[in-house]
C-alpha cells in the first residue's frame, strides 16, 4: 500500500481541529479565509516591484484574516459554554484586545507609512468576500446532493 501525503488543505484543516474548531462549516469557513489572504498577500509580494498598492491590501487582509480566526474561534467556544458574567467579561476582553490592536497596526499603516486607506479597506474585505465564497459553495454542494 502507497501512502500518499496528505493535501495541504487537509493538513491544514486537521491543525484547525487540533485546536478546537470542531465543526466542519467553521474550518472551512477560517480556510477559506486563509486561502484568500494567502492569495492576497502572495499578489501583493510578486507586484511588489511594480507597485505597494496590493501589499499593503495583504496587511488588510491578513489582519482580517486574524481577527477572522480569534472571533470564529471564541464564538465557537462561547456557544459551548455556560453563560456567565465572567465568560462575557473575558469575551469583551479579548474582542476589545483585538480591536485596540487592528485599530494600532491600521493607525501605523496610515499615518506612518502613508498606506494607502483604499488599498488596507480592500483586504479588510477579503474576510467578508471569503465568507461570500464559502456560502456560494455551501448552496452549490446542499443543491447538489439533491439533485
Amino acid at each position: 500500500m502507497i501512502n500518499r501525503p496528505k493535501s495541504i488543505n487537509t493538513r491544514l484543516e486537521s491543525r484547525l481541529y487540533a485546536r478546537g474548531f470542531r465543526r466542519p462549516e467553521l474550518r472551512q469557513m477560517v480556510l477559506s479565509q486563509f486561502w484568500m489572504s494567502a492569495g492576497i498577500t502572495l499578489l501583493g509580494i510578486l507586484l511588489l516591484p511594480l507597485s505597494s498598492w496590493l501589499a499593503f491590501a495583504a496587511v488588510g487582509s491578513i489582519l482580517a484574516g486574524v481577527n477572522f480566526y480569534h472571533l470564529a474561534k471564541s464564538m465557537q467556544d462561547m456557544v459551548t459554554m455556560r453563560f456567565t458574567s465572567a465568560l462575557l467579561m473575558a469575551v469583551l476582553f479579548r474582542f476589545l484586545g483585538r480591536l485596540l490592536m487592528s485599530g494600532l497596526v491600521l493607525y501605523i499603516c496610515i499615518t506612518l507609512v502613508n498606506a494607502p486607506v483604499v488599498a488596507l479597506l480592500v483586504g479588510l474585505t477579503a474576510a467578508v468576500g471569503s465568507i461570500f465564497v464559502w456560502g456560494c459553495a455551501h448552496i452549490l454542494e446542499h443543491n447538489g446532493k439533491e439533485a
